[in-house]
């Protein structure tokens, strides 16, 4: 069962008393009475206005409904109330009531709003005129002190890129002077250096020397004296390709050999394969052959 319940507002924005309705709804039993009980909440709305003379208007109407349901049996209710309706509704006005008041400006009212604003920005006005004073004054005086700083900064930093310089010019002078000295060590060293090499130079040939004195006879040692190059191998100033050691032995001497393996990287090669072999198959190798190959194998493994 639906109840449509009627209900009103006062619209401000029309100025009109708005009617809405509203709905309430009871689910019934075949066996049941359901006993509504609906409380309509009064409003009351005073309305003034007028620009000129004000005058009042009231409205009184429901705004609002509670509902509270209560369940009996029909039979029960036969007996008792001597009526078996599926649904008996009850409405009541509740003790309590909306007051709204609305108040529209009237022209007394909108000249005084206007006076106070008219007052308030004045008032405003003048604070703000002292206040913007102070502010320039405070940012004057700001702008003053930042100048003042800036140029207290720049007598600084002129200071201290003048005694940066100063120091940077005795800097350079202390370098100048160490570089000075450093190269008189250098020179003193390389001098000492010079000297030990020539030293030990010289030490080395008179052991090689007396290696050679030691190792040789009179008689070897007086030929040894006579020993020199041919005219042939003088001229020829040049890489001497020799296919076989027969042929080197045919043309030259053993000391223009020597000499020419020392010169000649391909005589170097052919000769250190003839003994790289002749080590190989051990074929008649005497001490000097074995110290040689040692100390090869021994660089070669460092």
């Amino acid at each position: 069962m639906r109840y449509k319940l009627y209900t009103s507002q006062y619209n401000t924005t029309s100025q009109e008393q708005q009617v809405n309705y509203r709905n309430v709804f009871v689910y019934t039993v075949a066996n049941s009475q359901i006993i509504t009980q609906l409380k309509a909440q009064k409003q009351l709305t005073s309305i003034k206005q007028g620009l000129l003379i004000e005058s009042e208007s009231i409205f009184t109407s429901p705004i609002q409904y509670t509902q509270l349901d209560q369940t009996l049996e029909r039979s029960n209710a036969l007996q008792q109330i001597g009526t078996g309706a599926y649904n008996v509704a009850v409405i009541e006005i509740d003790e309590i009531i909306q007051f709204i008041q609305i108040q529209y400006p009237s022209l007394p009212q909108i000249f005084a709003l206007v006076n106070s604003i008219v007052a308030f920005l004045m008032f405003f006005g003048f604070f703000g005129k002292i206040a913007f004073q102070n502010s320039i004054k405070k940012d004057f005086v700001m702008l003053f002190f930042e100048i003042s700083a800036i140029e207290l900064e720049s007598k600084q930093l002129t200071q201290q890129q003048n005694n940066l310089l100063s120091e940077q010019s005795k800097r350079n002078s202390e370098r100048g002077f160490i570089n000075k000295e450093i190269k008189s060590c250098n020179q003193n060293l390389k001098t000492f250096q010079e000297s030990e090499v020539s030293k030990r130079s010289q030490q080395n040939i008179i052991f090689l020397k007396k290696a050679v004195l030691m190792m040789l006879t009179q008689d070897q040692l007086a030929a040894l004296q006579l020993i020199s190059f041919s005219d042939e191998f003088i001229d020829k100033n040049q890489e001497y390709n020799c296919s076989t050691q027969q042929e080197l032995e045919n043309k030259f001497s053993y000391y223009e050999i020597q000499s020419l393996i020392l010169q000649s990287s391909n005589l170097q090669e052919k000769f250190l394969q003839k003994f790289i072999q002749k080590c190989s198959y051990q074929q008649d190798l005497q001490k000097l052959d074995l110290r040689i190959l040692s100390s090869i194998q021994k660089s070669n493994q460092n």
